[in-house]
């Protein structure tokens, strides 16, 4: 009496599903990437670029107005701090995980209004003026918590800049990482499946020619 065979057709659809299954979650993972992309990456690397943009210009515009006396840079660096303000809010709220790093920038674009405003008011004059300082050979009182203050913004804004470019890197590494474990996963049932299948096929073959012998 002849043994029973042992079918592969199991093999060949469980094979299959797995193709299908995975080529269907990799086109639906890349089409929501990609639909994330310019939300989680683009468009805080975009508003990181403003927000350096408008820090130079309010760094630059009180040291400016003390070269020039030109009252439009006080304007200027008002505008640029008030945009910078606004951008770090918005960064925040994107980026939740560099919250505070944005609050530490806040906090110094702050402290550097406020030394430019002492300029501005006359405050920083009359100051200058009451100290005892020597013009020839030291900064004013004024222009040394400008500069305190410009380097704790710079030092606070490229602390920044790096936590959103270590994100934008950790997000893509992540979703990259994913896509090949999946197909990986995929690949590794494929060759098991094809592997057991030719087993089969083959086990199947030396039972029918035992029988055609007996």
């Amino acid at each position: 009496m002849p043994r029973p065979e042992r079918t592969i057709t199991p093999i060949l659809i469980a094979q299959a599903t797995t193709l299908v299954l995975t080529t269907a979650i990799a086109l639906t993972w890349t089409m929501s990437e990609l639909r994330n992309w310019r939300t989680d990456v683009e468009i805080p690397a975009q508003t990181m670029r403003d927000i350096e943009s408008n820090v130079q210009e309010a760094v630059i515009a009180p040291f400016n107005y003390v070269g020039t006396g030109n009252p439009s840079t006080m304007l200027a660096s008002q505008k640029a701090s008030a945009e910078a303000l606004a951008g770090l809010q918005v960064l925040g709220t994107l980026l939740p995980e560099v919250e505070s790093h944005t609050a530490a920038t806040r906090s110094a674009l702050e402290v550097l209004a406020d030394a430019s405003a002492r300029l501005w008011d006359g405050h920083a004059t009359i100051a200058d003026a009451q100290s005892d300082f020597q013009r020839e050979a030291n900064l004013s009182p004024s222009i040394e918590l400008l500069e305190e203050a410009k380097a704790d913004v710079n030092r606070s804004v490229s602390i920044l800049s790096r936590k959103v470019a270590e994100q934008a890197g950790d997000h893509r590494a992540f979703n990259q990482l994913g896509l090949v474990g999946l197909w990986t996963g995929a690949l590794v049932i494929y060759l098991l499946t094809g592997i057991t299948a030719r087993r089969r096929f083959i086990q199947n073959q030396l039972t029918k020619e035992a029988d055609l012998n007996l």
